[in-house]
């Protein structure tokens, strides 16, 4: 888990956690969890897919 600084909009400094799930079945490129939101999308059987891979590949297949 990694913990970044960062400035906020009322200008104090806060942490933001990031912590690797895993990474897209399509490409290969890290899907992290940002402040407990997850960039990318999984799948019922368990796969990773990053946005820009989700964005292309819609139509192929249904998410959980």
């Amino acid at each position: 888990m990694k913990h970044r600084r960062n400035e906020k909009k009322s200008g104090r400094e806060g942490l933001r956690i990031q912590e690797r799930v895993g990474y897209c079945t399509d490409c290969g490129r890290s899907v992290d969890c940002l402040d407990g939101f997850l960039n990318g999308v999984i799948f019922g059987d368990g796969r990773l897919r990053c946005f820009p891979c989700d964005e292309k590949n819609k139509e192929k297949d249904d998410p959980m």
